[in-house]
């Protein structure tokens, strides 16, 4: 993180649980970790172009699913499209700094990610669930959301990242698939789950493969956007 006016250079802090793992997880984590400081500015979306894009990126991904409904506690029914537009709004600055530290470090991103979750997890899973509530709502998270994607499905994010950056390179690809494999292998069963922090037992349920087909429309859309802060260029122009 940046400190102005004392530290105005990226430095990552590790947790001191943590330091114990830096062996493996540096050169993933600090890609991350620096996606938010002074770079992630960069690949934000200018607001009046983000609900745009984000709304785009998730009809293209759910296609015929768009307008399945889907029950959400507190506010009845809602279009699978608008949850999960909700969800990647949300969670935008962290899912952009992942998808900078995979254009960085490429697979490192993901592998790091994924040992240091799986470290932090009961039985060392990664995690299909996760949690909303008043304690996360903010003008861009009307409904709560944490503000972290899934842990099964952040090395996604990372191989989506480099499965659009690969040029057809059979061993960037093969590592891509390979993330996706670890993914699912390495994570809880069952479908995404988020459960309501101010009333216990209400959950909302997402399947794996909606939230999932999304994820490379993103990437497309993160990648190839013009954007005010590269005066037009878009991020893929200048990697």
């Amino acid at each position: 993180r940046q400190i102005d006016g004392v530290w105005n250079v990226d430095h990552v802090l590790y947790p001191r649980n943590m330091v114990g793992v830096r062996s493996v997880t540096t050169s993933g984590i600090h890609g991350h970790e620096i996606g938010h400081d002074q770079y992630g500015g960069i690949l934000k979306f200018e607001e009046s172009i983000r609900e745009n894009v984000i709304k785009t990126a998730v009809e293209k991904g759910l296609g015929s699913r768009a307008q399945d409904k889907v029950a959400v506690p507190g506010h009845g029914d809602m279009t699978k499209a608008d949850l999960i537009e909700h969800i990647f709004k949300a969670q935008a600055d962290e899912n952009t700094a992942d998808i900078w530290g995979a254009a960085w470090t490429g697979h490192n991103g993901g592998g790091a990610l994924g040992i240091l979750l799986q470290s932090l997890r009961k039985g060392g899973q990664l995690e299909t669930r996760n949690v909303f509530g008043k304690e996360f709502v903010a003008p861009d998270n009307p409904l709560g959301f944490e503000v972290h994607a899934f842990d099964a499905l952040r090395p996604k994010i990372v191989a989506a990242t480099m499965r659009a950056r690969a040029n057809g390179d059979k061993n960037v690809l093969d590592h891509a698939k390979a993330l996706e494999r670890y993914s699912d292998e390495a994570s809880r069963p069952g479908d995404y789950v988020f459960a309501n922090m101010d009333k216990p037992g209400e959950t909302i349920t997402i399947t794996r493969k909606d939230l999932e087909d999304v994820i490379p429309h993103l990437i497309d859309a993160q990648m190839n956007t013009p954007l005010p802060a590269l005066h037009g260029k878009t991020f893929g122009d200048i990697l």
